[in-house]
């Protein structure tokens, strides 16, 4: 008989099955706007650049594909790895480019 997943399997499954070459294309793009003081900030539309580029080589995966399996939504992984992680994206009326910020947890 199965068995119903929990919340904790569910999400840790939805968590693997982000591509590692999303994962390469976020370490990248911090390390590559990390500041002296250990925060990095970026906007979506380059990390978003840079995955359509390196998976292109391998998958030829879509902007729609890149969305639509949320691989985008990071956020946890990342801070289970000891970073404090925002994400802002513009509201209602509002316009401006969404964009992640990094930073030490301690800061």
């Amino acid at each position: 008989m199965t068995k119903v997943i929990t919340p904790k399997e569910a999400l840790k499954a939805k968590l693997e099955a982000i591509p590692d070459f999303v994962i390469e294309a976020f370490n990248t793009i911090i390390v590559r706007n990390l500041d002296a003081h250990g925060k990095s900030s970026f906007k979506l539309h380059e990390v978003v650049e840079l995955i359509l580029n390196s998976s292109s080589k391998d998958n030829g995966f879509s902007i729609e594909e890149i969305f639509a399996n949320k691989w985008l939504d990071v956020e946890k992984i990342y801070r289970e790895g000891g970073w404090k992680v925002e994400y802002d994206q513009p509201g209602y009326n509002e316009e401006y480019d969404a964009y992640y910020t990094f930073s030490e947890k301690s800061l």
